[in-house]
């Protein structure tokens, strides 16, 4: 059987390929996280805005 061996240079571009991949994936994540807390932030921010304005922020009654 012949077994395939690999330069040093060779294992250092194939691990470099795998971190970069990985290191991609991983900021796509953070960044789909970091989307969500903004949005979340601002959801947040328009309602006690809304009850500070005296409007229910769930059906938009107004309380007076």
């Amino acid at each position: 059987m012949d077994e395939k061996t690999f330069t040093q240079e060779e294992v250092n571009v194939i691990v470099k390929d795998r971190l970069a991949k990985e290191k991609a994936k991983y900021d796509k994540q953070l960044a789909d996280v970091q989307a969500d807390v903004t949005r979340r932030e601002k959801l947040l921010d328009a309602k006690e805005k809304l009850k500070e304005k005296g409007i229910c922020p769930h059906c938009g009654a107004i309380n007076e």
